[in-house]
């Protein structure tokens, strides 16, 4: 039913690319299809525009969306890895999320020891579902909190397997 994307959709900011990308989104058959930035996409010029480009998507950057189901997603705008406070985190009302879509993941989960520990104090606080990432190619899993994050399950979903031109990851398929 939805189709999340956690960023990385254009060629480093091409605007070429994001077109392709905002036209394969229409073709695809999900009711909802949920978008966030990456770092390819982070300082591209067309930046403030980005909503508008991807008008076969819900473009979500540190806003959220209820679905007609009733099932809350938010989406975080790129940022890299952080051990101190984030001010946009901090602006997420708890338990206002029970999916959270994030370009970067999570430290300790999928993450190839490059996750971001803001993100775990965020995960802590809003306890959702599933938590969604990418940006570390090689660690593609799906993994399930432990501890403090039982309950959750953390997906990388990074499509890129050996390089950006070789898409050698399966999507990834979860029910809540």
């Amino acid at each position: 039913d939805v189709l999340l994307h956690a960023g990385d959709f254009s060629e480093e900011g091409d605007p070429a690319a994001v077109a392709d990308f905002c036209d394969w989104l229409g073709q695809q058959p999900h009711a909802h299809k949920i978008v966030v930035d990456g770092n390819h996409e982070h300082n591209a010029p067309w930046k403030a525009r980005t909503e508008a480009m991807l008008s076969n998507a819900t473009f979500l950057r540190d806003t959220a969306v209820t679905l007609p189901n009733g099932l809350r997603v938010h989406g975080t705008g790129f940022c890299w890895p952080m051990k101190s406070r984030n001010p946009t985190y901090e602006a997420v009302a708890d338990g206002s999320a029970d999916v959270l879509v994030c370009h970067g993941p999570v430290a300790g989960y999928a993450d190839g020891g490059s996750g971001c520990a803001e993100l775990l104090r965020l995960v802590r606080r809003l306890r959702p579902r599933l938590v969604v990432s990418g940006h570390i190619h090689a660690s593609h899993a799906v993994v399930e909190g432990r501890g403090g994050e039982s309950g959750t399950t953390f997906v990388n979903a990074a499509n890129a397997h050996r390089g950006h031109a070789h898409m050698g990851w399966e999507p990834v398929v979860v029910d809540l």
